[in-house]
């Protein structure tokens, strides 16, 4: 006997409704997972925002690229997990001084030890979509669907430990710190249009 369907309550914001869908794709990816998430996916999907980043603060005046931090060896995905963490508050800092709408994320660890590579990895995966989406928005009138994206090639970063993703987020991390900066000066960055 077929149900009466339930109305979502009006006052759901679409970051809620995001929220939903990432925590239900999370779910359904650790179970139905054929091939398993590698250091190695991690480490290219941070590479490949950080490389929106630096293209992106390449473009504020008298900006220099960070280094990238020293290794430091023996880091679990969790490190990995909450280094990320410090750049999506970047992005969201970024993205309110700029008044840019971004999907916020709420996220409530209860246990440490259930972080996953593949969690890990769809965090990465949210922040990439960020920074390609900043990146979108510096480069108008490119309409976003135009913009490239990196090839999902996997095992081209070759063999990588946590601790290397670690780095890079690092990095990443270090590199939205400087456009943080940058936007505080010029909130309207995204505003100008490219004539190259």
């Amino acid at each position: 006997m077929p149900t009466k369907e339930e109305l979502q309550d009006p006052g759901t914001t679409s970051d809620q409704v995001f929220l939903k869908l990432f925590e239900a794709n999370r779910r359904l990816v650790n179970l139905m997972l054929l091939e398993r998430i590698q250091t190695s996916d991690v480490f290219w999907e941070v590479s490949q925002a950080s490389n929106f980043a630096a293209d992106l603060l390449a473009t504020f005046p008298g900006s220099v690229p960070p280094s990238e931090p020293f290794f430091v060896p023996g880091k679990e995905p969790i490190d990995i997990y909450h280094r990320l963490l410090e750049c999506q508050e970047l992005i969201e800092s970024i993205a309110v001084q700029s008044g840019i709408h971004t999907a916020t994320v709420k996220v409530i660890l209860t246990a440490e030890d259930e972080v996953l590579p593949s969690d890990v990895f769809n965090f990465a995966k949210k922040i990439l979509g960020d920074m390609a989406y900043f990146h979108a928005l510096e480069k108008a009138p490119l309409p976003l669907s135009v913009v490239p994206l990196p090839s999902p090639t996997k095992n081209l970063a070759g063999r990588k430990f946590p601790s290397h993703a670690y780095q890079r987020a690092g990095l990443l991390r270090h590199q939205l710190e400087e456009i943080q900066q940058r936007v505080r000066a010029n909130p309207n960055w995204h505003k100008k249009i490219r004539t190259e």
